[in-house]
């Protein structure tokens, strides 16, 4: 099965051996249930490519047809090597926006983790 992990990395990056990291993080794609989504953040490092990749302050926005956009904010961030989840932490905020059958909600925590795609 095709997994639809990340695609479309745009920043400026600058690599030292197989540490790298990338400034203006932009990753778009879908998650395991079809949910477009774009992941953005100031800076994402990688000390290799089987580590997670650690993001500063980033942001997921999901565009979700039927119950409309989420907004999820962080301090921090990190997405497992094999791009099939995100976690969230430090000051996490989510913001649900009004849809015609969900109210608009905002939720507070210290950590999240989302799936982003399925591992095969």
């Amino acid at each position: 099965p095709e997994t639809p992990i990340l695609s479309g990395l745009v920043g400026s990056e600058m690599c030292i051996r197989d540490s790298y990291y990338i400034e203006g993080v932009r990753i778009s794609g879908r998650d395991e249930n079809g949910i477009r989504f774009l992941l953005t953040a100031q800076r994402q490092h990688r000390n290799d490519e089987n580590q997670p990749a650690i993001l500063e302050r980033p942001r997921l926005t999901q565009f979700d047809e039927q119950h409309g956009e989420r907004q999820t904010l962080a301090e921090h961030g990190e997405i497992k090597a094999d791009g099939s989840m995100l976690t969230l932490s430090g000051n996490v905020r989510i913001v649900q926006e009004k849809s015609t059958d969900r109210p608009n909600t905002v939720t507070d925590t210290n950590r999240l983790t989302i799936r982003l795609a399925s591992k095969g």
